[in-house]
C-alpha cells in the first residue's frame, strides 16, 4: 500500500548532529534537500521508459541516509528504486506538455540553424 502524500521542493531542512570545532564552537551543518518529483509524478527513464513516481522514502543503507525514489515502469511493470542524488545522472525527467511538444515541432519546421565544420 503506498501513501500519496505531496511532497514539495525544499520541504526538508535536516539539522545532522551539530558538531565542535577546535575552538570550542558548535558548528550546525544545514542540508536542504530538494525534491524534483512528487508522488504521481510521470517521468522519462532513458533506458527503460515511461514511469510513475510511486512512492518517495528516506532509506538508511550501510549507515548512509538517502532520499528514494521507487519508480514502477509502464512498459513491464517494474518497480526500480533510484536514489534522487543519481536521477539526473541518470538522465530521469518530467515528461514535457503537449503545449511544449507543438514548440517543438513548429521549431523544427520554421527554425533556422547554424551548422559549422567542427
Amino acid at each position: 500500500m503506498y501513501i500519496n502524500k505531496p511532497r514539495h521542493f525544499c520541504q526538508d531542512l535536516k539539522l545532522p548532529k551539530t558538531t565542535v570545532d577546535s575552538s570550542g564552537a558548535i558548528v550546525y551543518n544545514y542540508i536542504a534537500t530538494m525534491d524534483r518529483f512528487i508522488i504521481g509524478d510521470k517521468v522519462i527513464y532513458p533506458t527503460q521508459g515511461i514511469g510513475i513516481i510511486e512512492d518517495v522514502q528516506d532509506e538508511n543503507l550501510y549507515g548512509e541516509d538517502f532520499h528514494i525514489y521507487h519508480l514502477r515502469i509502464r512498459a513491464n511493470n517494474t518497480l526500480i528504486m533510484v536514489p534522487s542524488a543519481n536521477t539526473e545522472e541518470i538522465g530521469i525527467r518530467k515528461l514535457i506538455s503537449e503545449k511544449k511538444i507543438k514548440n517543438v515541432y513548429a521549431f523544427m519546421r520554421n527554425g533556422s540553424v547554424k551548422v559549422s565544420k567542427n
